[in-house]
């Protein structure tokens, strides 16, 4: 099985923030629309859409202030056991282990490879 079997697209794109209330308002300043909010621990998350695409904010980040801010990428899978085991059998490093968190209205199962650049990669299915 290769990945792109239950793989269908960017999911959304992960930007942590030091002051997320400021960076919702500067995303909602280009047009982007706040479409879901929650809390994963102590950290405020938010999701912002524009047309299709969303980016995931969240705060009480120390970031590193310069280019290359941008957390991850992450993939939208349509089947994630089978998107891990693709990933298992090509041998990726792995960055998260197969997970869950409660997010959106059924939750999401999601896990995380590192990239040639030391890039993360999410793959994640919203339940």
């Amino acid at each position: 099985m290769k990945l792109s079997d239950s793989v269908n697209g960017l999911q959304h794109i992960g930007i942590p923030s030091e002051d997320i209330q400021k960076s919702i308002a500067f995303y909602e300043a280009l047009g982007f629309t706040k479409i879901y909010e929650t809390m994963n621990g102590e950290e405020k998350v938010a999701f912002m859409e524009l047309d299709n695409l969303v980016l995931e904010l969240y705060g009480n980040r120390l970031i590193k202030g310069e280019r290359g801010a941008i957390d991850h990428i992450a993939l939208n899978s349509t089947d994630i056991e089978a998107s891990y085991a693709a990933c298992r059998e090509l041998g990726l490093t792995f960055f998260d282990d197969l997970s869950s968190l409660p997010f959106w209205e059924n939750g999401i199962r999601y896990f995380s490879v590192i990239g040639p650049s030391k890039e993360i990669l999410e793959i994640c299915q919203k339940l």
